[in-house]
């Protein structure tokens, strides 16, 4: 089985993050989720999904590709996660609140999907509080959706209140 980091590594070549490989942000991700799938009941499918986030948005990969070499769960973890078609930012984000509201955190794909967008996010406004400022005025416009969305009681309780503190 192909590696899931070598696979979006390969997949995001040439692409970059704050001027840094994009590897670099979905190393910060993966970092994260590592800290809650050890004690999780399926690690791989959180981790690989970490690796694999962006790949259907910024990639030419394809679902029926990360299916063919991930399996099934990953693959809909991650198309899951992809933000729907739209005319615009808001439009998306919109349309994948609508899809995270609709997610139970005890069905394992589902929990991958709300695990790994909170990291994501988690990742990003670090960033974003350390150097992009107008990043940051964007994540806290959004915050209170995000929030109202992605939100789980018992689940990275941690990196929400890290969230919520980072959004004042």
């Amino acid at each position: 089985m192909t590696d899931p980091r070598t696979f979006a590594a390969r997949a995001h070549e040439g692409q970059t993050y704050n001027d840094e490989p994009y590897t670099v942000h979905l190393a910060e991700v993966a970092s994260l989720v590592r800290e809650v799938a050890d004690g999780d009941s399926e690690p791989f499918l959180l981790v690989a999904t970490a690796w694999l986030h962006d790949v259907l948005e910024d990639t030419e990969a394809t679902e029926a590709g990360l299916r063919d070499t991930f399996g099934h769960a990953v693959a809909a973890a991650v198309s899951l996660l992809s933000d729907p078609e739209g005319h615009n930012r808001r439009e998306r984000k919109e349309k994948l609140h609508r899809r995270l509201r609709s997610l139970h955190d005890r069905l394992p794909v589902e929990r991958a999907v709300l695990v790994v967008k909170v990291a994501d996010r988690l990742a990003n406004v670090r960033r974003a509080a350390k150097d992009r400022p107008d990043l940051l005025r964007m994540y806290r416009r959004e915050h209170e959706a995000f929030r109202a969305a992605a939100y789980r009681r018992r689940l990275c309780d941690a990196w929400w209140t890290e969230l919520d503190a980072l959004m004042k």
